[in-house]
């Protein structure tokens, strides 16, 4: 019967009367920083955003980021600098080479882009920095061929390594 009683009180409002809601915390407001035009972080906004204008300007996307908020900008890049643990150099690299990609100079307008992208836009411009290796495969004339050359050279037979 203790189950029902429950119930109805709840059904009735009388158990939500008898509850005191907590009273709410104020959210803390987080001061947002300021970039000097000194600071690091805020030159390399700028950096990056004189590249993307360039970029923007011949896709004709000016408009698109003509209005870039550059202290928002420094901000993703000192987060991608002192959270992510990325280098300076290395996060500069990217920068140079993202706005010659084909397909990513138009897809990264932005610092909050470029960070939220970096480890794939990282990984893309090291594979292409590299280019890979066609891996030969072993075949099996090799050997054979290598054999006759040795016989012609006025090699033994015998003394041929055939490991």
């Amino acid at each position: 019967m203790g189950v029902n009683k429950n119930y109805e009180e709840w059904e009735s409002g009388e158990a939500q009367a008898k509850v005191d809601p907590k009273p709410l915390k104020p959210k803390k407001v987080a001061k947002k920083r300021v970039y000097e035009e000194d600071n690091t972080y805020y030159k390399i906004a700028v950096y990056f955003h004189n590249h993307v204008k360039i970029v923007a300007k011949e896709a004709g996307i000016e408009h698109l980021i003509a209005r870039a908020n550059l202290q928002t900008w420094a901000d993703d890049f000192r987060k991608l600098v002192e959270l992510e643990e990325i280098e300076k150099h290395h996060a500069k690299e990217v920068m140079d080479w993202v706005v010659t990609d084909e397909f990513w100079r138009t897809n990264i307008l932005s610092a909050s882009t470029f960070r939220k992208q970096f480890a794939k836009l990282a990984v893309k411009m090291a594979s292409q920095k590299k280019p890979s290796q066609p891996i030969k495969q072993a075949d099996s004339r090799d050997k054979d061929i290598e054999f006759q050359q040795w016989v012609a050279g006025g090699g033994d037979p015998n003394d041929f390594n055939w490991n």
